[in-house]
Order: C-alpha cells, then structure tokens, then sequence
C-alpha cells in the first residue's frame, strides 16, 4: 500500500461515525424546541395573568391615590397655615416686647436729659430696655423683628402690621446708632502724652512695641459687635461718623497737651536761657515729661558738635521748630495706635477706610497749623529744622496719603514746601551775612550779628583780641557737621530745589561744602587784616586753619569723604596753610635772632661785643614775649609744635652765646648781663600761649 493513502475501509466507517454524531445533535435539539416552546407559552400565560392583575389594580388603587394626594395638599396647607398662625402670634410678640424697650429707652433718654444725678441716671437705667442693659438680647429682638418683617412682607394682608413693625425697626436701629455713639464715648479716653512720648526714641522714631502697649478703647469687641450688626443689616455707614469724631477729638486733644507742655517749657527755657546769657552759666529748669528732657535732645543731636556754653539760648530759639517735630511725631505714633485699634473695631473692610480718613482729618488738620506756625516762627536755627525736615520727609509718602484721603494735600503739601524753602533760604542767607547767620547755630552771639556787614570782603570790627579761634568758623564748622549728618534730606529736599537740570546730585552737597570752605577763607583773611600786629594776625590765622584741619581730619565728622568727591586735596591745602602761618609767626622772632647771629664771627676775648649782644638779646627776647603774653594756640599739640620751632631758633644760638660769655677770662663781668641761662631760656619759651601766666 502507497503511504499516504487511507484504505476503503477506515474511510467508511469514519463517515459512518460522522453521520452518528450528527443524528443525535439533531435529535437533542428537537428536543431543546419542544422545551423551548413549553416555556413561552408558561412565560404567555403568566404575562396575561400580570396584565389581569394590573388592570385590577388600576381600578382600584388609583383612585385611592388621587383621594390621598388631595388629603396630603389639604394636610400641607393646614401646617403652612398652623405656621403662619405660630410666627404671627410670635412676631407680634417679639414686636411688642421690642416696642415696649424701645418706648423704654426713648422714655430713658428724655428723663436723662434733665437727670444731674449720676446715681439716678443708672437706676432709670436698669428699670428701661436699653440696648446696653443686654446688648445680646436686644441683638437677638431685633433679629426676630426683622424677620417678622420679612415674614409679614410676603403677606400682603398684613399691611398694617408691616407699617408698624418697620417703624419699630427703624426705631431700634436709631437706639443702636445712638448706643454706637456712647459706646464709643463710654469706653475711648485720650492717650496719655508721657505714653506717647515715651514711644519715640532719641530720634524720634516710633517703637512700636512700647505703642502696642497704648490702650485708647476699653471694650472693643462690644464696638465691634455693634457695628457689624448695623452693617451687616444694611444701615447707613453714617453712624461710623461718631467714631471717626469721637476719637479724632481724643487725639487732637493728646496732641494739643503735648503742644501746651512743650511749649511752656519753652517758656522756661528761654528765661533760663537769657539768665545763662546774663550770667555765662545755665541751669535747666525740670522739664514738663519727667522721663525725657523733650527741649535738649533733638537740638543736642543736631548741634553736638557746638560748645555747650550759651545753649539755654540755642534751645529757646529753637523750641517752636522742636515743639513741630515731637507733635508731628506724636501723630504718626498716634496713628499707628488708632490703626490697630481700627482693624478691631470695624471689622468690615469696605468701611474702615472710610472710618480711617474721618478719624484722621482733625488730627492732621492740627499737625498742619502748628508745622506752618513752627516754620513761620523758627529764629533762625537751620539746627533745628533739619531734623524736622528728615522726620516729615522720611514719613512724606505716609502723611501725603492720608493728607489725600482726608482732602487736606493742599494745605500740607503748601507746609512741607515751606519747610523746605526755610531751609534753603538758611543756607543761602550763610553767603549772604558772612557765616554768622541763620545757618549757624544761635549759641553765636547775636551782637556778632550787627557788626558783620553783608559781604565776605568787607572791614569787620571784631576778632578775637588772643587770635583764637572765630566764632565764624565754629559757627561753619558746626553746619558743615549738620549738613553732614543731614546729607540725604538736605541733598533731595533743599539743594535739589536750585540745580541745574543736568547737574549731578550726589555732588551737590560736595560742591557746597566746598564754597562754604571757600567763602569761610575769604572772611577769614579780612578778619586777619584788620589786626594792627602781624604775628597776632599770623596766630588767628593758625588757630582757624588748624580748627578746620582737625575737623576734617576727625573721622567721626564725615567731612572730610563728602570734601574729597570735590576736592581731593582739600585736607593738605589746610595743612600746608598751617606751616605757612607758622613761618609767618616765626618772623617775630626775627630781631631776637638777629642779636645773636654774628656769635660765631665773635673773637673769643671781645668783651664789649659780648656784652652788647647779651644785652640786645635780652631787650628783644623780653620785648617778644611780652607781646605774645596774650597769644593763644588753642591746640596744645599746635603750640607745642610752636614753641619747639622757636626753641630750636633761638636756644643753640644763645647757647654758644652763653658759653663764649662763660668763658672770657673776666666772665664774672658779664654775668650781670646774663640773665638767662639754657634751662631758663627753654622755660620761658614754655610759657608761650599759656593762658594761666
């Protein structure tokens, strides 16, 4: 047999068992319809049942159901009206209870009007409805009242009753108004001046951790209960006004006490200023506020660098100007006090603004007038107003904000450019009295004043009679000092106001220093020239420009960087100046020298040459130092530096003098003419600018 290929055989009964198969998959699925069709006709007869009984139940259900519908509506109907009955007869009685409180309180106001007892006052207090006697209760009447209201405005047949129960609504809520208002009045007292004082620092800066401390509202939370309440149910914001009154009176108040006491010390000062004039001696006087000596600190600060003596006066002279900056200073610890207060007591955002620049506009309105007066009535003191300039222009941006807010930026911003047009004229009026004016501190004395005519380069009639130093440059000094330490409101404020568009800023107060300096010379040598001795003239003119040398050397003073942006030499030209005005010194001894210069040519026997140069020695040495007893050095360091320039001039040539005199065979002639010796000679040189000899 072929592989491959079935026989006839296996291929038959394959088909045998095939066909097998097949006969009984037919014969189970006649039976599967049979069974199928038995089912469909049990699903027929149990879906004709359902539909029977589905029928029945509609005829007999669902009338039942419609009957049960309408009961329900007429069930609903009649708890809606039981409803209805319950909140009329409980708003009518909330309205009533509220009416009666109402008539109570108004009865209350009206007997308290002519009520002068206190003790009264509060007994009819207890017996009335008042909103303070329970503010929640009357709280909680006024919600149901308001809610009756609504009630009875969505049912038009009880007009009447709306009519009524609006005007008691209205009633209550003009009782809340008026309970806002003595709230308010009940629980605000002024602050304290020493406690508003006490938040400023030396410089006048607020510490804002000693302001926190400052209570001016005792219960704020019932404040802001109230005023929520009447908000939130849509009363007019009209009754803030009585707080924004209120409490703005209170800080005018503090700042008016502040602003009394300052000045009646003041007063004080200045009387106790002329009897330091009269009796070059000054005794302070107590001052108003225990804790802090408001008259001498900020113009100790600003004039640090003056002499002490004569300050009684200084301080009289700038007390209006101080008196300016510890009101306005007052104020902004004022406001920072009343801000946080304000976050507590009106909650409600939109309205504090509103409430914030109410309650500001009278304090500030008073801030306003006595700035103006304190740059109206300044005597002349730049010392004083800067520091008033740096604290208003430091805070400009604040003060000018709520200057806006309470439409007041025309009468401040017309202050603030006073303040700094004051200034500026200040400085311009030092070039035009030669240093001695207003620029300069009022410790100058004001006699000076009359006898320096307008001009740098005019005669003067006074200078010092020992050649010390000139008040003239103290006085400069001491504003160059101010200047400095002002540099950064002085330069925006004051110097910005005359540069030239193109001119840079930071070189401003350079270039200033630098013309003052220059014109400070200038005065100087026509004071130097109208002494009739030149070694006196030679003196003053050492004593200045070593004044002025050390003070630009004094690293503290800070005047010698802002000089250098000008002049980079400014310090060696001054030191230069004092070699020269020391030579110049040096040729007073210059006849004095002349006596003993042909020693060396001397024959060691020539008594008489001897004698008569000793004796012209002696003539002129005394004659020189009797002239100079009046000088004065002011720097001890100067006059050593002086005296050993004269010693070693004149001792070693009187020394080989002496000893040549020593010794001639008859010594003992001349030691009649020998009045000084090496040692001797050295100690009276020493007493050179000695003011106790």
């Amino acid at each position: 047999m072929i592989k491959g290929w079935a026989s006839p055989m296996s291929t038959v009964e394959a088909l045998n068992k095939k066909l097998q198969q097949d006969e009984d998959w037919l014969r189970q699925f006649e039976a599967n319809v049979t069974r199928s069709e038995q089912l469909r006709g049990n699903i027929e007869r149990i879906l004709n049942d359902f539909e029977r009984h589905i029928d029945q139940l509609e005829s007999n259900v669902f009338p039942m159901h419609e009957q049960n519908g309408k009961l329900q509506i007429k069930q609903m109907n009649i708890q809606k009206l039981l409803k209805t009955i319950d909140a009329t007869i409980q708003f009518y009685g909330k309205s009533g209870e509220l009416e009666s409180a109402i008539r109570g309180r108004k009865f209350w106001y009206n007997q308290r009007i002519a009520c002068f007892s206190a003790r009264t006052s509060r007994k009819m207090r207890a017996r009335d409805g008042s909103p303070s006697l329970d503010l929640g209760a009357y709280l909680e009447q006024m919600e149901h009242l308001q809610q009756a209201v609504a009630f009875f405005h969505a049912h038009p047949n009880y007009g009447t009753q709306l009519d009524n129960m609006k005007i008691t609504l209205e009633s209550g809520c003009v009782l809340l108004e008026k309970e806002y208002r003595n709230v308010v009045h009940a629980n605000s007292h002024a602050a304290e001046p020493q406690a508003v004082i006490d938040c400023l620092d030396e410089q006048y800066e607020l510490m804002q951790s000693r302001a926190r401390e400052i209570h001016t509202l005792s219960n704020v939370d019932k404040v802001a209960r109230l005023g929520e309440w009447l908000l939130k149910h849509g009363r007019s914001s009209r009754f803030l006004q009585h707080y924004s009154s209120i409490r703005g009176d209170l800080m005018v108040r503090t700042l008016t006490t502040i602003f009394q006491a300052h000045s009646m010390q003041a007063i004080t000062d200045k009387i106790a200023g002329l009897s330091a004039s009269a009796n070059t001696s000054f005794t302070r006087s107590n001052a108003s506020f225990n804790s802090k000596n408001i008259s001498t600190t900020s113009l100790k600060k600003a004039t640090r660098f003056a002499p002490d003596q004569g300050m009684g006066t200084r301080e009289a002279e700038g007390a209006d100007t101080e008196c300016g900056l510890l009101v306005t200073a007052a104020f902004v610890a004022l406001v920072y006090v009343e801000e946080g207060i304000l976050d507590r007591a009106v909650p409600v955002f939109e309205r504090r603004a509103q409430v914030h620049r109410d309650l500001l506009k009278a304090p500030l309105n008073y801030v306003i007038k006595v700035l103006t007066r304190s740059v109206q009535e300044s005597e002349g003191s730049l010392a004083a107003l800067l520091p008033l300039l740096r604290f208003v222009a430091a805070r400009h941006v604040q003060l000018s904000t709520i200057a806006e807010n309470a439409h007041l930026e025309q009468p401040y911003q017309s202050a603030f450019r006073a303040l700094t047009l004051r200034c500026s004229s200040y400085i311009a009026d030092y070039f035009e009295r030669g240093a001695v004016g207003k620029i300069g501190f009022c410790g100058v004395a004001a006699a000076l004043r009359t006898t320096f005519e307008r001009g740098a380069g005019t005669e003067v009639k006074f200078v010092p009679s020992d050649g010390n130093v000139h008040p003239v440059t103290a006085s400069t000094l001491n504003t160059l000092y101010l200047l400095s330490h002002y540099r950064q409101v002085v330069t925006n404020q004051v110097l910005s106001l005359n540069a030239q568009p193109n001119e840079p800023v930071a070189l401003l107060m350079p270039k200033l220093f630098a013309k003052m300096l220059s014109h400070l010379g200038h005065v100087l040598r026509a004071r130097a020239e109208t002494y009739d001795d030149p070694t006196l003239a030679a003196i003053f003119s050492l004593n200045n420009s070593n004044y002025i040398a050390k003070a630009l050397g004094d690293e503290s003073s800070g005047l010698l960087p802002v000089l250098r942006e000008q002049n980079a030499h400014i310090l060696q030209f001054y030191l230069d100046a004092i070699q020269k005005h020391i030579s110049e010194y040096m040729a007073s001894w210059y006849p004095v020298l002349q006596t003993i210069t042909s020693v060396d040519q001397m024959h060691p026997e020539d008594r008489t040459a001897m004698r008569n140069a000793i004796t012209a020695f002696t003539r002129e040495f005394e004659q020189t130092v009797s002239a100079q007893r009046g000088y004065c050095v002011t720097d001890p360091i100067l006059a050593d530096q002086v005296r050993v320039k004269v010693k070693a001039a004149v001792v070693p040539m009187y020394a080989k003098l002496y000893n040549k005199a020593n010794a001639l065979t008859e010594a003992a002639s001349l030691s009649s003419h020998l009045r000084y010796t090496e040692e001797s000679l050295d100690v009276n040189i020493d007493r050179l600018f000695d003011v106790a000899v």
